[in-house]
């Protein structure tokens, strides 16, 4: 080795080195041969290139290394010729689709590891979208013609090739939803850059940022770097001019050995600060929402640096403080961001304390985040798209089981990161998200569920059936009671509910206004309440549940989502003058809306009324008499046969099934139905018997999540692909460790776990190392990332789910395998890795 390192002339100096009386070269001691040598470098790569396969040379010679800038389009012209496809290896692109002229809609982005361009090049089609950088972005161009020359030479490679076509059919398929919406939906996904700038100097930012770091780590391996610390780790002239390739360099290394990299930015706008900035493929804005509304002064220069980074507003708020006010105003004054977050801390985050004191010891003034219900630990989830969401449906007085199912999350840690609601699950929803309190919130849903069954408030809110029998003064009321004059944007968390707009025939999914308003327009039921009114175009608003039934001032959107159609009239939107129904008449669950939104897992909870099948087979034709005499003569058989009344409330609900069904199957969705059947709608006075219903059934369930660890799935992050895990994915070539447990030092830092399988007498034992939901092994069991439900599927058949979810825990709290030897033995004595009486595939 040394001979093909060095020229003859070198040797002779270098055998003085005591580097050639170790064992073993490590990473340090190559590091110290280069330091003495540079030239090293050169005979190592001729050395590695000299290794390479004729396959890997010619490949090489095909393929194109590109950089494309910022703002540059990697291809621009829709229904052009797809000659190559593309695959990210930094930075960050960002899909177009151009529907009419002047009109442009953003569909998906595409960060590290993504393949760009895969659906046109395999079914032979014209672009689709146009495709433009949102930061310098590195990529490797593999032509149609090398595509087909690797079909001929390697047509092993199809089936593996199809099935990531497969996935990318299937994710541009979940983009069409987008285009129902109303408003432009957040693609906060594959992030692997975060800037963080403050809005002044009054921002704790630094303590912000290593509270997000540390959170942002016990999901995924982060770094944080700032001026501060690049200087103390390269030195004080490391951001100088001359040496900006040098620290580029740099930064693309760490980028690519963590998933998350994340940037304070200075408080004035520096080298480093646009250095920052132009890396970023999100930046956070972050405000103290105590202040008075501003706009900081990097982000005024924003747009002379042609930044077209998604931008994300954080506002900062003391851990005392009841709720959130005046974020319509931050949003106003911040019209480019996508969307915003408030993160509740205590005083000391608030302190200015030394910063770069603080991020140099920040491992140690930092403790782990155990606590998943922190404002912090939700943004940390967002920005790694493991959000986990919850959606609950329309039903009526049956709705008291979702504050039990809420109560059962909450007893088996499970966090809520963002709350659909839809006619009563707008209320309950809206409830929750003003203060996550539980207790709280059963006391609130008691006491309105009690004013909702009074027998005189219903009578003195009754009147002439023009639009509905009811007026919706008393509803009003009690919504206003309830949200008073809260804003949805000043929820703690995320929220939006759905309704049915009559005026232009569409779902509205509302995430601004008053709460109160567009939750009562999602409950106006047709012909109990009248529709509401958009204050904006004043169109008709109804039940959202006509379209889609599991999904301003808040009271104002909850009254709009709880409008039933014949019960409570419309309530008009004073934003645009439309009328608002129950969101029900639509979309009476809407997962979907809310995995648009970029949550990972949806728990979706269904309490509407089942759907009546069995019907009397009258013939080809009906007669009203026979109908007439059957139902009141007393010695005739019953028959059951819709009434018109009937008939057009199953045409109203036609969409609002069909998308029930779909969210059934769908995979990111957990489909809850609590046993509530022999409940009516207006059951308001049975508060307390659902909501144990709710409550036991959300217990039990999720106790069997739990124990067949399929809970953890909502907490597991998948990390960006790199473009060798994508050649891994297709190639399939699964090679046994070398490595024996003695070999991995501690100073490496391997986090995988050994877990001994001794296949058969005679064999011999081969190590498999586990990390996560990952399973590789060197012979029998090779369980990749495409095959992980083989693994699940094992695991179910040896019972030893709980052991499983414990040791991940295990490791997930010490990050050492060597703290968790009692979990391992448990695992490996359920699993029974040494009884030679199971088959060898069991084994």
């Amino acid at each position: 080795l040394v001979s093909r390192l060095f020229l003859p002339f070198e040797l002779a100096a270098f055998a003085s080195l005591p580097l050639l009386n170790e064992k073993a070269y490590t990473s340090a001691s190559f590091k110290r041969i280069i330091s003495e040598y540079p030239r090293v470098v050169v005979n190592v790569a001729s050395a590695a290139v000299e290794s390479y396969s004729d396959f890997v040379k010619e490949f090489d010679m095909a393929v194109d290394w590109e950089i494309c800038e910022s703002g540059k389009a990697l291809y621009k012209l829709q229904n052009e010729q797809a000659d190559a496809l593309y695959v990210v290896l930094s930075g960050r692109l960002r899909s177009v689709l151009t529907r009419e002229p002047g009109t442009r809609e953003v569909l998906n982005e595409h960060g590290r590891g993504d393949v760009v361009g895969l659906v046109e090049i395999w079914t032979l089609r014209r672009r689709s979208t146009s495709v433009i950088a949102i930061r310098d972005t590195e990529l490797c161009k593999i032509y149609a013609t090398l595509m087909n020359f690797i079909k001929s030479k390697h047509p092993q490679v199809l089936s593996n090739i199809i099935r990531l076509l497969g996935r990318c059919i299937i994710e541009q398929q979940q983009q069409t939803i987008s285009a129902v919406h109303r408003e432009p939906l957040a693609h906060v996904s594959n992030l692997n850059t975060i800037a963080v700038i403050a809005v002044s100097d009054e921002v704790p930012l630094t303590g912000f940022t290593v509270e997000l770091w540390n959170a942002l780590n016990s999901i995924t391996p982060t770094e944080l770097f700032s001026s501060y610390t690049l200087q103390d780790m390269l030195g004080p002239t490391a951001l100088d001019k001359v040496n900006e390739y040098q620290i580029i360099t740099w930064l693309n290394q760490q980028e690519d050995s963590n998933s998350i990299v994340l940037y304070q930015c200075d408080v004035e706008l520096t080298t480093f600060t646009s250095l920052c900035i132009r890396r970023a493929d999100c930046i956070l804005i972050v405000a103290n929402g105590e202040q008075e509304p501003m706009v900081g002064e990097i982000e005024k220069e924003l747009e002379n640096l042609t930044v077209r980074a998604q931008k994300e507003l954080i506002l900062l708020w003391h851990d005392s403080t009841d709720r959130p006010r005046r974020t319509a105003e931050w949003l106003d004054l911040h019209g480019w961001v996508s969307s915003h977050y408030h993160v509740r801390f205590r005083d000391r985050v608030f302190r200015q304390r030394n910063p770069k004191r603080m991020l140099r010891y920040k491992e140690r003034i930092i403790r782990r985040y155990d606590n998943r219900y922190t404002d912090i630990a939700r943004l940390a989830r967002a920005l790694t798209s493991t959000s986990i969401g919850i959606v609950l449906g329309g039903g009526g007085a049956r709705g008291a089981a979702h504050v039990g199912i809420i109560k059962a999350l909450k007893d088996h840690g499970i966090p809520v990161d963002i709350v659909a609601g839809v006619s009563i699950g707008a209320f309950v929803g809206g409830m929750y998200c003003l203060d996550s309190d539980v207790p709280k919130l059963i006391m609130c849903a008691k006491q309105a569920f009690k004013e909702a069954a009074s027998f005189w408030a219903r009578l003195f809110d009754l009147t002439y059936p023009v639009s509905a029998l009811f007026t919706g003064k008393a509803l009003n009321r009690l919504l206003k009671s309830v949200f008073n004059d809260v804003e949805i944007e000043d929820l703690w968390i995320p929220y939006f509910n759905v309704t049915t707009d009559i005026t232009s025939s569409e779902m509205r999914v509302h995430r601004s206004g008053k709460l109160w308003r567009f939750t009562r327009a999602s409950m106006s039921y047709i012909g109990i309440l009248p529709p509401l009114c958009d204050p904006i175009d004043g169109h008709y608003l109804v039940d959202g549940c006509y379209m889609n039934n599991l999904p301003g001032t808040l009271w104002r959107y909850c009254r709009a989502s709880m409008s039933l159609a014949g019960f409570v009239p419309p309530i008009f939107d004073l934003t645009d003058e439309h009328l608002l129904l129950d969101g029900g008449y639509v979309n009476n669950l809407p997962a979907d809306v809310m995995r648009s939104l970029g949550v990972r897992t949806v728990i979706a909870v269904d309490v509407g009324a089942l759907t009546e099948t069995e019907f009397t087979n009258y013939g080809d034709s009906l007669s009203g008499w026979w109908a007439l005499w059957k139902k009141y003569n007393p010695w005739a058989s019953p028959v059951r046969v819709m009434s018109m009344a009937e008939i057009q409330s199953r045409l109203a609900y036609v969409s609002c099934v069909r998308q029930l069904e779909e969210v059934k199957k769908a995979p990111y969705c957990h489909y809850v139905r609590p046993p509530i059947d022999k409940y009516q709608t207006f059951d308001f006075n049975l508060f307390d018997e659902i909501f144990n219903v709710g409550y036991w059934h959300g217990k039990t369930l999720f106790e069997e999540w739990k124990s067949s660890g399929k809970l953890q799935e909502g907490f597991a992050f998948t990390s960006a692909q790199s473009f060798t895990d994508l050649a891994a994915m297709v190639s399939k070539i699964h090679r046994p460790f070398e490595t024996s447990l003695d070999e991995i030092s501690e100073e490496e830092g391997d986090d995988r776990i050994p877990l001994d399988l001794v296949h058969s007498a005679g064999s011999s034992s081969s190590k498999m190392y586990w990390n996560n939901n990952l399973i590789m092994s060197g012979q029998r069991v090779v369980i990749s990332r495409d095959d992980v439900d083989l693994f699940d599927k094992l695991l179910e058949k040896s019972g030893c789910a709980k052991q499983h979810y414990v040791l991940q825990e295990c490791y997930a709290e010490h990050k050492d395998w060597r703290k968790c030897k009692k979990e391992i033995d448990e695992f490996r004595k359920c699993m029974k890795v040494e009884d030679r009486t199971q088959s060898a595939d069991d084994r």
